[in-house]
């Protein structure tokens, strides 16, 4: 009888009385889906600037900072428009940060544009999408990229904080998911971590391009040194 005994694991009993195929997966249909979706502000964004417009190989924080060659301009005026994205570290939101200097920029572009020589080359477009990526991907600054990671990390803690709450949807009674507390607790010791950390001793460090923090009473923009706003009430009284 042994020849006619099926060994195959499909016909053995205990698997013949598996439930039916269909039923499981009106289970799994029941029980809720996830997706990767990212922050929610890099949606926001998205939806707020665009896309990044200018190509990384054009980025005018990356090719033009410094040019003298890139119309009348100095390089110290430029220079100050970048100190100000320095100075504003920790003090507002990255994609405020971008949208505002995006605003000041054009302001110097145009008027930079507007007195071009013969041989002087335009300033390129630099719109708020692009200065995001710049700021976010293009330089290995050991300070930019601390105050980068603390965003981040508080975004996340936000996210964590919510779902550590569930209720109960008969009694109302709330309590603490025990997994979502322990990402909160680690997200915090995180960002704690980073508060302690010294970006003078990581890698790549500009001692020469510190934080400031006399500006820190100057409110959400700083404007320690030359400003802007002295370079455009000096070149109103520049004759045309």
């Amino acid at each position: 009888m042994s020849e006619w005994f099926n060994q195959d694991e499909v016909y053995t009993f205990a698997n013949a009385m598996k439930e039916p195929a269909q039923k499981k997966n009106k289970l799994t249909l029941s029980t809720k889906q996830f997706e990767q979706c990212g922050l929610a502000t890099r949606e926001e964004e998205l939806t707020e600037l665009g896309p990044p417009r200018v190509p990384r190989s054009a980025c005018f924080g990356c090719v033009y900072i410094g040019e003298v060659e890139s119309g009348t301009s100095s390089s110290e005026e430029v220079t100050a428009l970048f100190k100000t994205i320095r100075k504003c570290i920790s003090k507002m939101d990255p994609i405020s940060l971008a949208v505002d200097i995006a605003n000041r920029y054009r302001v110097i572009q145009q008027d930079v544009n507007s007195h071009l020589t013969y041989g002087q080359q335009p300033l390129p477009d630099w719109d708020a999408a692009s200065i995001l990526e710049h700021i976010r991907y293009h330089t290995t600054d050991p300070e930019m990229q601390t105050w980068l990671r603390i965003v981040e990390l508080q975004e996340m803690g936000k996210v964590a904080l919510r779902a550590a709450v569930i209720r109960n949807t008969d009694t109302d009674e709330m309590q603490l998911d025990e997994k979502q507390c322990k990402l909160y607790i680690e997200i915090t010791k995180s960002i704690e971590s980073l508060y302690r950390s010294d970006p003078s001793k990581k890698l790549y460090y500009s001692g020469g391009n510190q934080f400031d923090t006399k500006a820190a009473s100057e409110g959400p923009i700083a404007y320690s040194g030359k400003s802007i706003v002295s370079y455009l009430r000096e070149n109103k009284k520049r004759p045309n």
